[in-house]
This record gives C-alpha cells, sequence and structure tokens, in this order.
C-alpha cells in the first residue's frame, strides 16, 4: 500500500498467512531488505517491481510475490504569488533588493532581469542608473513547468554630489594642458559648467585649460540635473616655463 506508488514514495507491504507461526521474514525487491512481519520500502524507479516474501520456521518455509506499479514522481509546477522590491521608490545611485512569494513546486531555476545586472538566485540584487519606470521580471522553472511575473519600479532622480574635483598635473607650467575631471557620487544625467582659464574647453565632467601666468589658480565647477545642482573646486599651482 500504495498499489501505485510514486518514485521514492514509501511502500508498505504485509502478508497473509496460515499454517505453521513464521521463525523468520524475508523480504526483498525494494530500495532495502525486510526481516518483519511488515516490510516499508520505497522504489527509486518507475515501472513493474516485485517484492517477494519468504516465511520460514522449523517446519518448512514459503514464498510469495505481488507485484507493485511505479509511476514516475509528478513535479508540480512553480507559481509566483508576487514579486516585490525594496526600496519601493529608489533613487538612481541605490541597490534595491527583489523577492518573490511562491506556491506549487518548489523552483530549480530563478531568472531574474530589468536592472543593470541579470540574476539566478532566489533573491535579485541591482541598480537602475537613472531615473523612470523599471520592469523587474522573474521567471521560476521546474521540470513540471515555469512561470513568469514582473513587477515595475519607479526610480526616482537625486541631485548630483560632487565627490571631488582633480587635475593633471596638478603642478603644471605655464602653457602646459591641464585635464581636469569631476566625480559625481549622487545624481545622473548632470550637466557640468566649468570656469577656471582661458582658452578652455569641457565635455561632460572633464575640463582641459592652460595657464597663461604662473600662481595658483582655482579651477570650480558645477553639476545641474532636473532636481537640483553642486559644486566643487580645485586648486592648481602653476610654475613659470622653464
Amino acid at each position: 500500500s500504495p498499489a501505485s506508488p510514486t518514485v521514492d514514495q514509501s511502500v508498505s507491504c504485509t502478508a497473509t498467512l496460515s499454517g505453521g507461526a513464521p521463525a523468520a521474514y524475508l523480504w526483498i525487491g525494494g530500495a532495502s531488505r525486510g526481516s518483519s512481519a511488515t516490510y516499508s520500502t520505497s522504489f527509486s524507479s518507475a515501472g513493474s517491481k516485485t517484492v517477494v516474501l519468504t516465511a520460514t520456521n522449523a517446519g518448512g518455509s514459503d514464498s510469495g510475490s505481488t507485484t507493485v506499479a511505479v509511476a514516475a514522481a509528478t513535479v508540480s509546477a512553480p507559481v509566483i504569488d508576487s514579486v516585490s522590491c525594496s526600496p519601493a521608490s529608489p533613487k538612481a545611485a541605490d541597490t534595491v533588493t527583489c523577492t518573490a512569494t511562491l506556491s506549487g513546486g518548489a523552483p530549480a531555476s530563478y531568472s531574474w532581469s530589468g536592472g543593470a545586472l541579470s540574476g539566478s538566485s532566489a533573491t535579485y540584487s541591482t541598480g537602475f542608473g537613472s531615473a523612470g519606470s523599471k520592469t523587474v521580471s522573474l521567471t521560476v522553472t521546474n521540470a513540471g513547468g515555469s512561470d513568469s511575473d514582473s513587477i515595475t519600479v519607479t526610480v526616482t532622480e537625486e541631485a548630483p554630489v560632487i565627490a571631488s574635483v582633480s587635475c593633471t598635473p596638478a603642478s603644471p607650467t605655464v602653457g602646459q594642458a591641464v585635464t581636469c575631471r569631476a566625480i559625481l557620487s549622487h545624481g545622473y544625467n548632470a550637466s557640468f559648467a566649468w570656469s577656471g582659464s582661458a582658452p578652455s574647453a569641457w565635455s561632460g565632467g572633464t575640463y582641459v585649460t592652460s595657464y597663461s601666468s604662473a600662481g595658483s589658480k582655482t579651477i570650480s565647477v558645477t553639476a545641474t540635473n532636473a532636481t537640483g545642482s553642486d559644486s566643487g573646486s580645485t586648486i592648481v599651482t602653476v610654475a613659470a616655463a622653464e
């Protein structure tokens, strides 16, 4: 019992006896042997399996058998009940962690997409790098099938923050080209306005200039996006040309 189990399901076997009381029992046919009046076993593969019992006492022995029809194990497809991400309203620079609530069969694999990274674990950590409406999608799969779901994450922009302003070389000579860069720690999609000397040119966070006289020179930059702005500066010490 059951007479038609699935692979690895526990099966219990008994025998109806007459004649003399058995002194020993020997059951064979499953994943293990048995020596009691009741035999519990399982089967590691599907198909028609024969279970044999030999009962013995001082007067002799007798054997009997039964056939068990073992079916392949049934795997239920996983079901995604919900997908959630935290924080729910992240900034562009935030790390977002997403998880799913599941029912049905246990997933054998996870496939996440939608952020700057992809993921194959139960938990998905990613970033977006820009503001806007972002879709995070999950597909879970096992031998029984698959299920997919998604969530929309609204990413908000934040004001830029200038982490550093640096120039190379830091101590140029008169007429030598100087390249300066501004690094942001927060806030993307920013425009840059540089000032410091003429002639000069800039492209985004990079500024190239030179100086016609020696001395301590201040180079300033302002980064601006739709949310706000931040300013920073650095000092370059210009030496007279040799």
